[in-house]
């Protein structure tokens, strides 16, 4: 005989078949739990940096040029042409030639 309060009628305790839909429910949530953990003790001990695989190796390379110039390894022209060719655009105080006259 079981016991049920108050008039309750009778509870399956394995939900009528479907206990495991709990149990991964469970699961789902504690895994997603573990990954935010993961996340965010990465993000505090690293700090938050936005990853930019496409222009890292250019943003390394202006700043290793940058100081190489800060150093007088190279001079200002050198300097110009070389951030020119590794940003793209004219070097400061070049600008395009004259068309030519027409005759």
């Amino acid at each position: 005989m079981s016991f049920r309060p108050f008039g309750q009628p009778y509870m399956d305790p394995y939900m009528g078949g479907w206990w495991w839909l709990g149990a991964l429910f469970q699961l789902v949530f504690l895994v997603i739990v573990v990954v935010g953990l993961i996340f965010l003790a990465r993000m505090i001990v690293r700090g938050w940096q936005p990853s930019t695989p496409a222009g890292s190796q250019r943003s390394k390379a202006l700043e290793e040029l940058d100081l190489r110039y800060a150093r007088g390894e190279i001079d200002r022209t050198d300097y110009f042409e070389r951030r020119t060719d590794l940003v793209g655009g004219s070097p400061p105080g070049q600008t395009a030639p004259p068309p030519a006259a027409k005759p």
